[in-house]
């Protein structure tokens, strides 16, 4: 009988307990699970800005404070979100209601504005400010800004509190 070497044999073993039915299924669920809305508490007030995009020319910032309260049917969380986009010297400042919806990858953040409070004089017209978020922690957030353009984004916890 050959001897095989004990890397090898550990290699073997693991393949043939892993694919057992229950544990394809369970690396399954951990590769394709959303990230858990009911596990990760996300309420509360949050800080956001964008990289800079149109070639460094603007940059957007702002607010968004998630409500604890779901959607019964969908699960989706309820926030408003204050954005103000910056280019050059003239800025739009939006506020926006918005929903958070747990996706196969992340959160999503779909915004409809309530109101244009200041819009840049040569703009043409302001689009809803929707966020696609990857990494979700309870103090930081981060992915992209997903509107008329699109930049990554970073949300975070304010220090201190807004007041």
């Amino acid at each position: 009988m050959a001897r095989v070497p004990g890397r090898l044999m550990a290699a073997g073993l693991a393949l043939c307990f892993c694919s057992t039915p229950a544990c394809a299924a369970a690396n399954e669920a951990e590769e394709t699970a959303p990230p858990a809305l009911e596990t990760t508490d996300i309420s509360g007030n949050w800080l956001f800005e964008t990289a800079e995009y149109r070639d460094g020319f603007c940059q957007m910032s702002g607010t968004m404070t998630v409500f604890t309260k779901s959607d019964p049917e969908s699960g989706a969380l309820s926030c408003s979100l204050n954005a103000v986009e910056v280019c050059g010297g003239d800025r739009s400042i939006a506020e926006q209601d918005c929903k958070i919806t747990a996706t196969e990858d992340g959160l999503l953040v779909e915004s409809a504005i309530l109101n244009l409070l200041e819009k840049k004089p040569w703009s043409t017209g302001y689009a809803p400010d929707n966020f696609v978020l990857d990494e979700i922690s309870s103090t930081r957030m981060t992915g992209r800004l997903v509107s008329a353009i699109t930049a990554p984004a970073l949300f975070y916890r304010p220090v201190g509190g807004i007041s």
